[in-house]
């Protein structure tokens, strides 16, 4: 089962899928705190920044992450992944869109 899977819609077209490890949760976290936030006061901050940690670990984005918010229409956690393949983590995962 895949869990803390994130779909990122970017602006140059790109749909990128991700699955989130415990250390990109504890990178979004750094970030939150680096702007004096939390989960509840930045919840979008929140789900974005584990997305951008996921991706950036996989070297799928080398944006810092201002410029990936910028460069990112939409964030969004995906319930519904539950019922295929785990990924492997230690694989980059296929690119989806354009290079």
């Amino acid at each position: 089962m895949q869990k803390n899977v994130y779909t990122v819609a970017m602006l140059d077209g790109d749909e990128l899928t991700v699955q989130a490890l415990l250390c990109d949760q504890v990178r979004a976290e750094q970030q939150l705190r680096q702007r004096n936030a939390n989960v509840e006061s930045a919840p979008v901050t929140f789900v974005s920044a584990i997305a951008w940690a996921a991706l950036a670990r996989e070297g799928r984005t080398d944006l810092k992450f201002d410029e990936f918010t910028k460069a990112a229409i939409d964030v969004s956690r995906d319930e519904e992944k539950g019922d295929g393949e785990d990924l492997d983590p230690t694989q980059a995962s296929p690119s989806t869109g354009s290079a």
